[in-house]
């Protein structure tokens, strides 16, 4: 089966790419919490949603997705050392190269909870929650993740999708005084 040719990139748009996949992803649910909170209008249902996406088992889901993910790589590990397979390599490779995209998908889907729970917040101060604390909070969540997915993504890509970037050898001065001698 043919390879599908991948533009390689330099480190800097690289992480960039990432950082617009992160953020697209962010306003995506974003929209989703607006939509389903009544454009932030609705208190009640900006709870309900973030209950249903933060609080009912979110974490722990996290967690139990990285272990059957993990399960999953180790077995077609197990399975490529016994049965020299192309497609059982091929699998593998795809499934440890979903793994940035997990850390992305849960991530924004926090991230953008976050988000509109402080934009309601800004719309409607309460003195029992601080928004500059929600919004620091949210800041430093978003910048972890993204540092995690993206340093991910970057290892797992470093060979197909980044560019070869070494600088040229200077010259050392044995080199030069030999050259100028010759």
């Amino acid at each position: 089966m043919p390879r599908i040719a991948v533009r390689k990139k330099s480190r800097i748009l690289f992480f960039i790419h990432e950082l617009a996949l992160y953020a697209s992803q962010i306003f995506i649910f974003f929209l989703v919490a607006v939509f389903a909170s009544d454009f932030l209008k609705s208190e009640e249902r900006l709870v309900d949603f973030s209950k249903a996406r933060l609080n009912d088992g979110t974490g722990l889901e996290f967690i139990y997705v990285f272990i059957a993910t993990f399960t999953v790589i180790g077995i077609l590990k197990m399975l490529e050392e016994f049965i020299s397979s192309r497609v059982i390599k091929d699998v593998l490779l795809d499934v440890v190269k979903e793994v940035p995209k997990i850390i992305y998908l849960f991530g924004s889907t926090a991230t953008s909870v976050m988000i509109a729970s402080a934009l309601y917040l800004y719309q409607n101060p309460d003195p029992k929650t601080p928004l500059k604390g929600m919004v620091v909070v949210t800041i430093i969540f978003t910048a972890v993740i993204f540092i995690y997915g993206s340093t991910a993504s970057y290892m797992l890509k470093r060979k197909s999708h980044i560019l070869n970037e070494k600088k040229p050898n200077k010259p050392s001065k044995k080199d030069a005084a030999s050259g100028a001698s010759s």
